[in-house]
């Protein structure tokens, strides 16, 4: 498949998209709390320093990326096998404007923010079963000082891929009711929209409610390596299909974006099937999920009554979490270092930035 630079991608939208004027579809994916019927310089250089940098180029080969074929106005859909026997179709490629080269040396360079989110999972995730990945909104809190708890602020103008060992305090996952209502409506009007003939969206946005209760149980280190044990029930009781799992963390990799309402955070986590465990749970968190299924991701947006056993009162809070549905076939990409495997990744970051940019 043929790698497609980041200006030749769909733009972002101004606004949030809404659907069709005569569209007929009931909207009926409301968030769970909300009542249905509501609706750069250039420099000159020496001759000196121009042979230098043509020396260097001519040693460092050929862009990883392969040149890009001439534009085509009859591009039409193509196919890839996961590998685990499912072909997903790839919408036709959007094409620049006549004319526009991707650069001076005929090649798009690989974008390093992908690159470097792309490093990070393939670090942590290879080699390893029963891997789940998710990008989590949320708020990158400063190290306490003594005062009352805020964002982080960084000197960078953009959003930026924080180092591992960078000092912060807690990443707030919550948001406020009103956030909610807005990324509810906004998920509300995209999967309208998908399900459109004239959507350019060529994958339509399934749309499900979850409501499971979860029952969480620490593991000492000694038993089986630790971790936290989770046991999803259905609202009767009944335990869920795979619902008895140890989650452990394997490592996070925090994004902070200033000039948006949420800084973003890429988690990786194994879930194992174990046994069930015994004694009462330390806590237990009642989840109400409003969930939007795409191509590659899914995304939740869920209303969460936390109980916990030292018989504190109830809390309340609203989260949204992006996780990609297929990470075997994501990590056989990156294994063959394909440019599928930075498509693939760019898809579910730009809908990460989608989101929080419409907030």
């Amino acid at each position: 498949m043929q790698y497609v630079p980041l200006h030749d991608r769909p733009p972002y939208y101004a606004s949030p998209p809404t659907p069709p004027p005569n569209s007929t579809l009931v909207q009926r994916y409301t968030s769970p709390d909300l009542d249905l019927s509501t609706p750069l310089f250039q420099h000159s250089m020496s001759e000196d320093e121009q042979a230098q940098q043509a020396t260097q180029v001519a040693e460092a080969g050929p862009s990883r990326k392969r040149p890009r074929q001439a534009d085509s106005a009859d591009a039409s859909e193509e196919a890839w096998d996961n590998g685990n026997g499912h072909v997903v179709p790839v919408p036709a490629q959007q094409h620049r404007a006549p004319g526009i080269v991707p650069s001076l040396f005929g090649v798009s360079a690989r974008n390093e923010f992908t690159k470097t989110i792309g490093e990070f999972i393939m670090a942590h995730a290879q080699g390893r079963d029963h891997v789940e990945i998710e990008i989590k909104l949320g708020t990158l809190i400063a190290p306490s000082q003594g005062g009352p708890p805020h964002r982080v602020r960084l000197p960078t103008m953009s959003e930026s891929i924080l180092p591992s060992d960078y000092p912060i305090g807690n990443f707030s996952s919550t948001m406020t009711k009103k956030q909610n209502q807005t990324l509810n409506k906004l998920l509300n009007d995209v999967t309208s929209e998908s399900h459109s003939p004239n959507s350019p969206n060529t994958h339509p946005i399934q749309f499900f409610r979850a409501r499971h209760i979860d029952s969480f149980y620490n593991i000492a280190s000694s038993q089986r390596g630790g971790g936290k044990v989770r046991v999803s029930r259905d609202r009767e009781g009944n335990i869920v299909p795979d619902g008895v799992i140890r989650k452990r963390r394997i490592g996070d990799l925090n994004v902070y974006s200033p000039r948006s309402a949420f800084d973003w955070r890429i988690s990786i986590n194994t879930e194992e099937p174990t046994e069930m465990p015994s004694g009462p749970p330390a806590s237990t968190r009642e989840k109400d999920r409003a969930c939007y299924r795409h191509q590659l991701c899914q995304v939740d947006l869920t209303v969460v009554t936390t109980r916990n056993a030292d018989g504190s009162p109830p809390s309340l809070s609203y989260e949204l979490e992006i996780e990609i549905l297929d990470v075997p076939a994501l990590l056989a990409e990156g294994a063959k270092d394909s440019d599928l495997f930075d498509d693939m990744l760019q898809s579910v970051l730009d809908t990460a930035r989608m989101l929080i940019r419409n907030v």
